[in-house]
């Protein structure tokens, strides 16, 4: 396996406390602070008082779609919400959305976890769409992240607290899992994506670089970063480059 150091430029240094929902629009990144509640978009930071966001779906030139503990929203650059969709059986008290992405069939997916007790209480999957139809999947998943679509069909699915990522095939109503890969350590696969040649990229949290794995799940090269705990990558093909 071949670890050779890539080239890495830095290209912000914005901070943030738990930096997600990376997404990449004409060649520059958007993405957000969990914790601190705020979106970075265009140079704009926008401040959530009442929200707390997680995963940017799409961007328009005028509002983005996301996830926050209170429902998939539309956010304007002015910093206006508005509730596109509100997901059936959340309880945004106990839990927060975290990662998700939008599918080849225009439906979206997207994961809760608990915000307070990972490993008490199990998280749940999400399928909804925007005329407001929404389905929980009866699969526990501790930390959801990832959702890496495949071109077979498959979703790379990870639950974070296991360490690990799941092949999941989604029939219906039915949902069904299966282990394709397990991280060893105190590394845990966080965010991702597919590349152009057809390999997948997951960010690997406590791992200092970002994972290339065939689409089998065997593991092909560790990109070093310099962070210990990166948590997403996106292909920009505007710039043929990888965002971290």
């Amino acid at each position: 396996m071949d670890d050779s150091p890539p080239q890495v430029e830095i290209i912000g240094t914005t901070s943030s406390l738990l930096g997600e929902g990376l997404l990449i629009q004409n060649g520059r990144p958007i993405w957000l602070d969990i914790d601190g509640q705020k979106v970075f978009w265009d140079q704009n930071e926008l401040h959530l008082a009442e929200d707390i966001p997680s995963v940017i779906f799409e961007a328009h030139e005028d509002n983005l779609l996301i996830g926050t503990h209170r429902g998939i929203k539309r956010l304007t650059k002015s910093g206006a919400l508005e509730l596109c969709c509100e997901l059936q059986g959340h309880n945004p008290d106990q839990f927060r959305l975290n990662d998700g992405c939008k599918r080849g069939d225009e439906s979206y997916l997207v994961g809760a976890m608990s915000q307070t007790e990972h490993a008490r209480y199990a998280g749940s999957i999400y399928r909804f769409n925007l005329s407001g139809t929404v389905t929980k999947f009866d699969w526990p998943c501790h930390i959801p992240n990832s959702f890496i679509e495949l071109p077979d069909g498959r979703i790379l699915i990870s639950d974070s607290f296991k360490q690990t990522v799941f092949s999941v095939r989604i029939d219906g109503e039915k949902l069904t899992a299966s282990v394709w890969h397990k991280a060893t350590g105190h590394q845990t696969p966080d965010g991702g994506c597919l590349l152009p040649d057809g390999r997948v990229a997951i960010a690997m949290w406590n791992g200092a670089c970002i994972r290339l794995f065939e689409q089998d799940g065997t593991v092909v090269q560790n990109l070093p970063v310099p962070a210990l705990r990166p948590t997403n990558c996106k292909y920009d093909p505007q710039s043929k480059k990888l965002f971290v």
